[in-house]
Formats: C-alpha cells, sequence, structure tokens
C-alpha cells in the first residue's frame, strides 16, 4: 500500500496520467540507447518493472530525492530528444497510415489506400 500511494504521490507530482505514462515507455522504446546505463537502468526500473521510487533508491544506493531526480531529468532528456528528432511523432503518423490502409483495402478503396502508401512514401 505504501509503495501505491508513493508513485501515486509522484506521478500527481509530475503531472503524469496514464497516456503520459505511455508516451514516456514509447520515448524510452525509441531513445533508450542514448541514455547512460544508470539512467536506462532506474527508468526500466520504473516504467517497466513498476518499482516505487523507494525500491529504486535502495536498489542503487542513493535517496529517494536523488532517484525521483535523476527520473525526472531523464524523462525531460527523452522529451528533449523527441522535440528534437521527432522519431516517435513521424511512427505514430505512420502508424496511422498504415491503419487507414488497412481500412480502405477492407473497404475495397483501393486508390485510396494507393494514396496512404504513396503519403507515407513521401515522408521519407
Amino acid at each position: 500500500m505504501y509503495y501505491y500511494i508513493e508513485i501515486i504521490i509522484f506521478l500527481q507530482g509530475a503531472n503524469m496520467n496514464i497516456t503520459q505514462q505511455f508516451n514516456n515507455s514509447m520515448l524510452f522504446e525509441f531513445y533508450g540507447n542514448m541514455l547512460t546505463e544508470k539512467q536506462k537502468n532506474m527508468l526500466t526500473d520504473f516504467l517497466d518493472n513498476n518499482l516505487s521510487l523507494t525500491e529504486i533508491a535502495e536498489s542503487y544506493g542513493v535517496t529517494r530525492q536523488a532517484a525521483n531526480d535523476l527520473i525526472k531529468r531523464t524523462l525531460k532528456l527523452l522529451d528533449s530528444y523527441e522535440s528534437k528528432l521527432g522519431l516517435l511523432k513521424r511512427f505514430n503518423n505512420i502508424k496511422d497510415k498504415v491503419n487507414a490502409t488497412i481500412t480502405d483495402i477492407d473497404a475495397k478503396k483501393f486508390e485510396q489506400a494507393k494514396d496512404n502508401l504513396n503519403s507515407i512514401l513521401e515522408d521519407f
């Protein structure tokens, strides 16, 4: 119960909802290799393994505040990478166009499907 409350407090403090948490996980998937090993490990524990800040701090031999600060800084860094490179945005746009293409093919709207595919190629 204590850990659950701690995570909720952290998430509320960071104004993070489920959508933002999912977005952070996606950013981590795209840009995780650009992080240090410590950043990757702590963020994996936080986002993927659902460890509390206390558990992370104990695991790495740092204070809870240090773990909190590192996670917040790392999430800001991932946002910075996305604002500069835009890989997640491009991925989502392509995914949406592919889904639209599949829908058009199912509805036998082949010209629209062709236009969607050409649009994807133009994005490169």
